[in-house]
């Protein structure tokens, strides 16, 4: 990423149309620009913008144009953006939540807790479990909600989170209890995170299910994960 933008206040619209970005049908907030040998992204959250490409002028010239606009501050080579850490190094760069991981661990009371080596056990429990409701149901959702926004740069936790955010809307003590599994987890495994190197940009998929493992409904949790190159980008 070249640079990270903030824009401070908004003076009037920026017609991205006009300057032939067109906006990605997967996300409405991203915008990518082609002309002739140039590619050029800008990706929009609030006040923030995330831009890059490889034509360096192409780029300056688009944050004179943006500058004409908005009261913007240039802060450089992306380091953090919506908690999500980037470390850059030679052959690419290192995405990882670790300040955010451990403000989870803070929220949930369990900063001091002994690692676990594993996110979950095999057991499941079933969504009509007799257990008493939890004391705190909106401490559960907001830590489980903290969890599934760790998944971003930690796919190891998916199976697990996918399954304690099935109980959100009316999570018991047992389910508590998975939670506090989970996290132990978590502690031990902070720097964890998502390595992208340079690299082919050959395409590759993986899927897989444990077919009619589910104890109430017997239907089956499925997964998958999508390489270009060794890099995984869903």
């Amino acid at each position: 990423m070249n640079s990270v933008e903030k824009m401070k206040e908004r003076k009037m619209c920026f017609p991205l149309e006009e300057e032939e970005f067109k906006m990605c049908i997967t996300d409405n907030s991203l915008f990518v620009k082609h002309a002739s040998n140039s590619i050029t992204i800008l990706l929009v959250y609030v006040n923030d913008i995330l831009l890059t490409g490889n034509d360096v002028k192409v780029i300056d010239e688009l944050l004179s144009t943006l500058n004409k606009h908005f009261d913007m501050r240039n802060l450089g080579l992306l380091q953090d953006f919506l908690s999500i850490e980037f470390h850059h190094h030679s052959n690419g760069m290192f995405l990882s939540q670790q300040a955010y991981a451990k403000s989870i661990l803070q929220r949930a009371g369990m900063t001091d807790c002994k690692s676990y080596s594993t996110p979950s056990t095999i057991k499941k429990l079933s969504l009509t479990d007799k257990d008493p409701p939890i004391g705190d149901k909106a401490l559960y959702q907001s830590i489980v909600g903290g969890l599934q926004y760790l998944t971003i740069t930690r796919p190891d936790i998916s199976f697990a989170i996918n399954w304690v955010c099935q109980h959100m809307h009316d999570p018991k003590a047992s389910h508590y209890q998975v939670v506090k599994r989970i996290i132990p987890y978590i502690q031990g495994t902070i720097p964890y995170g998502l390595q992208y190197t340079k690299g082919s940009l050959s395409l590759q998929g993986f899927t897989d299910g444990d077919w009619a493992s589910d104890i109430v409904d017997r239907r089956p949790t499925s997964g998958y994960c999508v390489f270009i190159g060794n890099n995984p980008i869903a």
